[in-house]
């Protein structure tokens, strides 16, 4: 069972969604710019995939809750969501896609768990009340590593990061375009 693209985009006035564990994908621009969704964004247990822009401009939640069976988040899914003060990505979550979190002006708090592997390009771009964030042991890559890539942070308010316990390499591009990064605590 899958939420399909764009099936309430736009909805303003939707303020409550209910579905089953049986929900496996939430499609692209599935709850963009469902601005009356609850402040408590939970996407439902079962969800293995959420799309591009899922829940863009969604700019009334403040906290995001992910789901262990998720696998893949898409390019710019919580996009704009300028309330979200914190997430916790989890372990199952290989790629953070492109612009993930991108313009979430409020959040201050990332916790990467142990098994994402992957940032895309921009991913925390515009995301002023990030100060700091601990990459996981697990990190392998990010956009960033190419010449032309834009770094996950490039744009954000990072001012420190630390490397988890375990950490034997930086990511390539982890940190490029940290304007305002000033310490790295390495493990």
């Amino acid at each position: 069972t899958r939420v399909v693209a764009g099936a309430f985009r736009g909805c303003s006035s939707l303020a409550s969604v209910e579905l089953p564990d049986t929900v496996t994908s939430v499609g692209s621009y599935a709850f963009a710019r469902c601005t009356s969704l609850p402040a408590a964004l939970e996407v439902p247990a079962g969800v293995t995939s959420v799309g591009d822009s899922a829940y863009e401009d969604c700019a009334q939640a403040t906290s995001l809750s992910l789901p262990p069976t998720l696998s893949s988040v898409g390019t710019s899914a919580f996009a704009r969501c300028s309330s979200l003060a914190s997430v916790e990505v989890p372990g199952s979550v290989g790629t953070l896609g492109a612009h993930s979190f991108d313009g979430c002006t409020s959040l201050a708090s990332v916790r990467l768990s142990e098994g994402v592997r992957r940032l895309g390009a921009l991913a925390f771009q515009g995301c002023t009340s990030l100060a700091s964030v601990e990459l996981p042991a697990s990190l392998e890559s990010t956009e960033g590593e190419a010449p032309w890539g834009a770094g996950p942070f490039e744009g954000s308010g990072l001012a420190s990061a630390r490397l988890a316990p375990g950490s034997t390499r930086v990511a390539a591009g982890a940190f490029r375009g940290c304007s305002s990064l000033a310490s790295v605590e390495l493990p």
